[in-house]
């Protein structure tokens, strides 16, 4: 076999591997959604707008929580539910006329 039918033949292989890691990936996804009775929330192709939000507040608590130094499930769970509470209530947002969420949603309630 020559040179370039060694290297087909091996990227062929590897993209045989991908393609199967790809399909267990997914099944591992939809087996840990059913464990904790979970559904998958996707947007249509090209209609990301109704995820932006979520987007931006994953980005921000990537950004703002160490949570590598989690050692167990319980301290991310509290890490997270501790950002979640400092991002509604304490963390001012620009595009919120600069208010946090808690205040920009009380300050409409009473204009309403």
């Amino acid at each position: 076999m020559s040179r370039s039918g060694y290297y087909n033949y091996f990227s062929a292989k590897a993209e045989e591997r991908r393609k199967y890691q790809e399909v267990k990936d997914e099944e591992a996804k939809v087996i840990i959604l059913k464990a904790f009775h979970l559904r998958q929330s996707m947007s249509r192709r090209g209609n990301c707008w109704d995820n932006a939000p979520i987007e931006s507040f994953f980005g921000h608590l990537k950004d703002e929580v160490d949570i590598k130094l989690c050692k167990t499930i319980e301290e991310l769970q509290r890490e997270i539910d501790k950002y979640i509470r400092h991002y509604n209530h304490t963390r001012y947002q620009w595009n919120l006329k600069k208010m946090t969420p808690v205040q920009y949603r009380n300050h409409l309630l009473q204009v309403a």
